[in-house]
């Protein structure tokens, strides 16, 4: 579908969940974390996006954020050990926060 992982979660995510004021971000280099925000995410139909755990956020995930003018807010999931403080800014960067 997408040419990795995070493109590939960037467009289920603009598929599946058009409009929404929520999503999800878990590192893409394990599946845990994903995993567990599934319950949360689902009951708010809310996407989760998946991240690299350092370095920049991939440019799929910034486009579905910068695209997607509805989402005010997101959600970290696995800590600082799964998601660095710089991906995580990035992300709030991207939704304009």
């Amino acid at each position: 579908m997408g040419a990795d992982r995070y493109a590939t979660s960037a467009l289920v995510a603009g598929h599946f969940f058009p409009g929404r004021t929520l999503v999800g971000v878990a590192t893409g280099l394990a599946f845990p974390d994903a995993l567990a925000a599934s319950p949360y995410l689902g009951s708010r139909q809310a996407p989760v996006l998946l991240v690299p755990r350092t370095g920049t956020l991939p440019a799929a995930d910034a486009s579905y954020l910068t695209g997607a003018p509805t989402i005010g807010s997101a959600v970290v999931f696995g800590g600082l050990a799964a998601v660095s403080d710089q991906v995580a800014s990035e992300v709030q960067a991207a939704l304009g926060a």
